[in-house]
């Protein structure tokens, strides 16, 4: 047994050494000129653009609004019209807590028709229509963040 473990490890190091030494190469780190003259990166870390294709809105977050057109405002408006209780009822206390930057009111939200959803543009990345009496807003999905009102609000 003694034997045979430094020619494992000899061969552990042997097919870790070319390998550390080719990414070291590929990084700049050895052979060649650094990819960019030092202290002119072209993004800070963190900061900037994202190097894996993702955006990096920074402080500001993601845009969190849609553009509601005046068709969007037509087609609702008429199905609204040729559906009269499409939606469910909450008493009035709630229905005024649904302003933009709160939260949604714990069990009174629910997922909009299909028929609304498709008339709407579709929402950003990690933001859902919801529905609160008659009122349909656009909120956070992990939070419940209300981003806009859609119909039926000031």
């Amino acid at each position: 047994m003694k034997t045979r473990s430094p020619i494992i490890l000899s061969l552990i190091l042997a097919l870790l050494v070319p390998s550390v030494a080719l990414a070291d190469r590929d990084h700049g780190g050895g052979g060649g000129p650094p990819p960019y003259p030092p202290g002119q990166q072209p993004h800070p870390p963190g900061r900037g653009h994202s190097d894996h294709g993702r955006h990096d809105y920074g402080r500001r977050g993601p845009p969190r609004t849609v553009v509601i057109e005046d068709r969007h405002h037509r087609d609702a408006d008429r199905w609204f019209h040729e559906h009269p209780a499409w939606y469910r009822p909450v008493p009035i206390e709630i229905e005024r807590e649904v302003i933009v930057n709160r939260y949604l009111p714990r069990g009174y939200y629910y997922r909009p028709p299909v028929v609304i959803v498709d008339m709407l543009p579709p929402p950003p990345p990690g933001y859902a229509y919801f529905t609160v009496g008659e009122r349909v807003v656009l909120a956070a999905i992990a939070t419940g963040l209300i981003a806009q009102i859609i119909f039926g609000g000031p």
